[in-house]
């Protein structure tokens, strides 16, 4: 350990300076063999102004005067010369002192230029992201004003919650977007309940997790894909069963939904216009051109009251054997019965 250090350790209220007792502590603690009545001598030889403390520039010289020289240069890889004397010594070894203590200025300059250069760079990028996050209210507002559709729900099917390919949507938008209608589910606890916030009018534009979680689409599910629409001035808008229509003051259309097979069901040759389709809705049925179609003919059923295909016999058989259990819905039956119940008879 060098002086500097040592001196600094002691130097508790870092004035400085150190008084008679600290001085001793910083001897003793740099295993320095001085009686004590030496020590009393070198602390009021160099207290010239007989204040009780001496600086370190007077401590400096009174380590050179006690310590030992030879081993301090030989520890700092300094070759000894074999007749110098001890001031000569001591005048080596206060140079490489004066090198060691410039080597931890310019050490301890540079920390401190990259502190402070640090604390800069932090504050720019603090003024950075509240100049960005004021930005993206500031889009949002004026998307706002242009008009918004919100989508409640996905459909039965989802076929409200598909996205589309490439639909345009700038990144950003999208990404605000998403922000906004799932109310912060990725950045925030979405188990914690607006009943334990403050109101939205005491919470602060630019803390956003706060803004987030005062969002009213907690717990609503709400379509991401209505973002191509935020701020395109949107003024109609119709639903149905499976297709979203949107259209702006301006002409354009939108639409999104649907099913793969809805469309060419209502084709004149499509094949539901000569197959028996089920039961279904007069709305659909009117929509599919069945509505005038009579129903298939019952299943032809043999004198003995049993389906032609011979499930009803196979039913009997296993009944007997007690290996019967009823088919899955939409399942043929007799290939389950002789399939999956005939071989545990």
């Amino acid at each position: 350990m060098t002086p500097i250090d040592a001196f600094e350790m002691f130097d508790e209220d870092g004035s400085g300076n150190i008084n008679e007792d600290e001085f001793y502590f910083v001897l003793e603690y740099l295993k320095l063999e001085v009686s004590d009545a030496n020590q009393e001598r070198l602390f009021l030889k160099y207290d010239k102004d007989q204040s009780g403390e001496i600086d370190y520039d007077e401590f400096r010289q009174i380590w050179l005067a006690v310590a030992d020289v030879k081993k301090e240069l030989t520890d700092r890889g300094v070759d000894v010369p074999k007749f110098a004397s001890r001031k000569k010594l001591e005048r080596i070894l206060e140079k490489c002192l004066d090198e060691e203590e410039e080597q931890e200025r310019r050490a301890m300059a540079e920390a401190e230029r990259w502190r402070t250069w640090r604390a800069i760079l932090d504050q720019k990028n603090e003024y950075i992201k509240h100049a960005r996050r004021r930005a993206q209210i500031e889009l949002c507002k004026a998307l706002d004003a242009a008009g918004q559709i919100y989508v409640f729900g996905r459909g039965a099917r989802g076929q409200f919650g598909a996205q589309g390919e490439k639909d345009g949507t700038h990144e950003i938008v999208q990404k605000l977007w998403t922000r906004r209608v799932t109310a912060g589910k990725a950045d925030f606890d979405p188990d914690r309940k607006m009943d334990s916030l403050e109101t939205k009018d005491a919470i602060d534009v630019e803390a956003l997790k706060n803004e987030l979680a005062s969002s009213p689409f907690n717990d609503l599910v709400v379509g991401e894909n209505a973002a191509k629409l935020w701020g395109k001035r949107v003024y109609d808008a119709a639903i149905s069963d499976t297709v979203i229509l949107a259209q702006s003051d301006l002409g354009e259309l939108w639409t999104w939904g649907g099913s793969d097979h809805w469309w060419y069901e209502i084709e004149p040759d499509a094949h539901w216009q000569t197959h028996w389709r089920g039961d279904t809705t007069p709305r659909s049925q009117l929509l599919l051109g069945t509505r005038f179609k009579p129903e298939p003919p019952p299943p032809e059923v043999d004198e003995l009251g049993e389906l032609n295909d011979g499930s009803e016999a196979l039913k009997v058989v296993l009944t007997y054997y007690g290996k019967w259990s009823a088919p899955p819905p939409d399942v043929d039956r007799r290939k389950f019965y002789a399939d999956e119940c005939l071989p545990n008879v």
